[in-house]
């Protein structure tokens, strides 16, 4: 091959090797496009880590509030007592549960109620007992709330307590309650005493169903009533001794013109007229 070609191919390739060179701009790109590429998994990992972080404090604080969570139950024939953590105190009736948070309760005086209880409460921030059927609320007073299913039954006896049943409210002044049966009307009635009777070791009654007599005979006396036989529209007012079962059949079985039969811890009722 003569010099003339091979100083050409020799051109052709310095040429070539010269068009292959990239723009510094282009470098730059090229590389930008890079680092963006690594950055975008990088925050995303680190997103991942603050969620995981974020859902773990979440879960430790939820497992601290209900490790200070606090519950009193009794059963049929059984009360109780409990302080709360401001040294208000609670006397917690028949076959009742009552429960509140230790840790919070300094933001949130708040106990939750199934059954009967009698509430000395210190003053201070609001005071509320929640159930099912209605909240009441207090700062600082003495009160009774019964509340089972579909009976809610409040009883003020010192300082002033705010009842809310749906979008009703009253306010209770001392002497004064108010019951709601199955969601029905509300009424008020005049409690007697300066606490409530079951402290005091009766059950008193005015104008009730006798299924809920029977359901409180069942509650203090450990006790079972088969009421098969029995229309239960009879209407009780009277009282019974929450520590003698025999009288308080007695007081209220006959005036309601009911017998029963035993058979270990039930009790079949009958007619006896």
């Amino acid at each position: 091959m003569d010099k003339q070609w091979t100083d050409k191919i020799a051109q052709k390739l310095q040429d070539a090797a010269v068009g292959m060179q990239p723009e510094e701009s282009k470098v730059q790109a090229f590389f930008d496009r890079r680092e963006a590429q690594e950055e975008r998994p990088t925050r995303r990992l680190l997103w991942v880590k603050y969620a995981a972080a974020i859902s773990l404090l979440v879960v430790c604080g939820w497992v601290i509030v209900s490790m200070n969570n606090v519950q009193v139950s009794t059963g049929n024939g059984q009360t109780a007592s409990a302080t709360l953590p401001d040294g208000s105190t609670i006397a917690v009736g028949y076959n009742t549960t009552v429960s509140f948070n230790k840790l919070t309760w300094i933001f949130n005086r708040e106990v939750a109620l199934t059954g009967e209880a009698y509430f000395d409460v210190e003053s201070g921030a609001k005071f509320s007992v929640v159930s099912t059927m209605g909240t009441t609320t207090v700062l600082g007073t003495e009160f009774n709330v019964h509340a089972r299913e579909a009976y809610y039954n409040v009883a003020c006896f010192e300082g002033k307590v705010k009842v809310r049943l749906g979008d009703q409210e009253a306010t209770l002044t001392p002497g004064n309650g108010l019951i709601q049966r199955s969601a029905g009307e509300i009424s008020t009635y005049q409690p007697e005493g300066d606490q409530p009777e079951w402290l005091t070791g009766e059950m008193v009654f005015k104008g009730e169903s006798i299924h809920e007599v029977l359901n409180q005979l069942e509650y203090v006396y450990g006790i079972e009533f088969d009421r098969a036989t029995i229309d239960g529209e009879e209407v009780y007012t009277g009282f019974f001794p929450t520590n003698d079962l025999e009288m308080a059949l007695e007081l209220v079985l006959v005036p309601v013109g009911l017998d029963f039969e035993q058979d270990g811890q039930t009790y079949l009722l009958k007619k006896s007229r």
